[in-house]
């Protein structure tokens, strides 16, 4: 067989073969779904998951007390405690400031004290504040602080969105993205 009757098959079939679809812009959006999914991921699994499986809760921060270590604004996730046996001095703890008030205050333990009963009473202090809190019971401690996230209160705080909203939305974007992954992959 002669060389010419060889690239009329060879030619017939690359101008007839598919090629890839794949622009620069496609790419680009692919690249920043695939960042703006696994970046919910994460914040779902910083904020909600690993804080339901160790019983703590995500807390807005809404005062400067505790700058430079917590910024108004930060995420500040902590886990419950059962009592000053969970504490060292040193620890960031979230208590009622009033037994009966639902109010939260996130501060430092700096010490402890001994009240007119004789109870056992600890001394918290925020970072950014001169004065030391008022000592507080053990029945007004609720938790210690296990990690921060910065910023991202803002975004909550001045947003309408709720945790179960968050959780929804990011459950609607993932089905979605993996709909046309397998459309798309189907397709191909």
């Amino acid at each position: 067989m002669s060389t010419a009757t060889m690239e009329a098959p060879r030619r017939a079939l690359s101008e007839t073969a598919p090629r890839p679809r794949f622009s620069v812009l496609k790419r680009v959006i692919s690249w920043f779904a695939t960042l703006l999914i696994l970046a919910m991921l994460g914040i779902g699994l910083v904020l909600a998951v690993i804080p339901a499986l160790n019983h703590g809760t995500a807390l807005t921060v809404l005062t400067g007390s505790m700058q430079p270590t917590i910024n108004p604004g930060d995420i500040a996730v902590v886990y419950a405690v059962d009592g000053f046996d969970d504490i060292s001095i040193g620890d960031v703890v979230t208590f009622m400031p009033n037994p009966d008030d639902d109010t939260l205050v996130t501060h430092r333990a700096v010490g402890w004290s001994i009240g007119t009963d004789g109870e056992k009473l600890l001394v918290t202090r925020g970072d950014a504040n001169s004065a030391s809190d008022p000592p507080i019971m053990e029945k007004q401690l609720r938790a210690k602080l296990a990690y921060t996230v910065p910023w991202l209160g803002n975004i909550l705080q001045y947003s309408d969105f709720s945790k179960p909203f968050i959780v929804i939305l990011v459950a609607i974007i993932l089905i979605g993205y993996a709909a046309y992954a397998t459309l798309t992959s189907i397709k191909r």
